[in-house]
């Protein structure tokens, strides 16, 4: 096939990986066959989100997704449209893991990018006094905030539910599942060594909700680094959505299993047991002091 796969329009290739131990360290990538007589139009490899600085991320025993962003690249002429590597250095005992899902999708999960900051305020105030504390932008306008990333999945590793609409995010639970679930977390989501970002100065988790045709229900909650991922951190119920906007605030100190000096999901939506298929978006999540 001299020609290739013309992709161009293509945002992300995604797939899910799971290993037989944790912290096995596989190089997943797209593109970087630059010899023979018809080269990629990709000369040098994209990694996964997340890779560290040879393109290496750690997978562990449970199913996870992980993505490679495409934008920017030159898809015109893509002869290597999936790769892995693993090297004797990072697995000199071997390394056996297993792949699913893998596939293009032209519609990308929500990249950070830098938030501008606020222009100084002048006032007439004769002495300083303590400035009040801003909120915490987690997703608001077209992106998540810098530092944080989103995950997906169901009972049976559903990872294709959720859409960037450019302004709000929508979840179109599938049917079928015992439970589904996405998460806003800080970093890429990862099984082991979680990281946590102390929130523990703001009082008030702000969302907006809407529902597909009305009557929709959801969880939403909270998890800290040494949460398990055994559903058993507290979620509030949120039912009775409409098409309409609306906005829902939640007290922090509501989410007693969660630690505000370690979050690491800092929001997730959960659809549990006997939800039916439907259809949530969500929008402007943020943290109020």
């Amino acid at each position: 096939m001299p020609e290739g796969h013309d992709l161009r329009g293509y945002a992300q290739v995604r797939f899910r990986a799971r290993s037989d131990r944790d912290g096995d360290e596989v190089k997943f990538f797209v593109g970087g066959v630059f010899t023979g007589t018809y080269p990629s139009s990709i000369p040098e490899p994209l990694y996964v989100r997340g890779a560290d600085s040879e393109g290496f991320v750690a997978v562990g025993t449970a199913w996870q997704e992980f993505h490679v962003d495409l934008l920017g690249a030159d898809l015109s002429h893509v002869i290597d449209g999936f790769g892995w590597v693993a090297e004797r250095e990072r697995s000199p005992d071997g390394v056996t893991f297993y792949l699913d899902d893998i596939r293009f999708d032209r519609v990308p999960l929500p990249t950070p990018t830098a938030v501008p900051a606020p222009l100084p305020t002048l006032t007439a105030v004769p002495a300083p006094v303590p400035a009040a504390v801003p909120p915490h932008p987690i997703y608001v306008g077209a992106a998540l905030s810098p530092g944080y990333d989103m995950g997906v999945n169901t009972s049976h590793g559903r990872t294709d539910w959720v859409s960037d609409m450019n302004g709000h995010i929508c979840m179109s639970y599938p049917a079928g599942q015992d439970w589904g679930a996405v998460f806003i977390t800080v970093g890429r989501p990862t099984n082991f060594d979680r990281p946590g970002r102390d929130l523990s100065g703001y009082q008030t988790l702000a969302l907006e909700l809407r529902g597909g045709v009305g009557g929709e229900q959801v969880w939403v909650g909270l998890k800290d680094s040494t949460d398990p991922d055994d559903g058993r951190e507290t979620k509030i119920r949120v039912s009775g959505l409409t098409p309409e906007w609306q906005t829902f605030t939640f007290p922090l100190s509501s989410f007693d299993t969660a630690s505000r000096d370690r979050l690491y999901v800092v929001t997730e939506f959960v659809f549990e047991t006997g939800t039916p298929a439907e259809t949530v978006c969500f929008r402007n999540v943020q943290y109020l002091p």
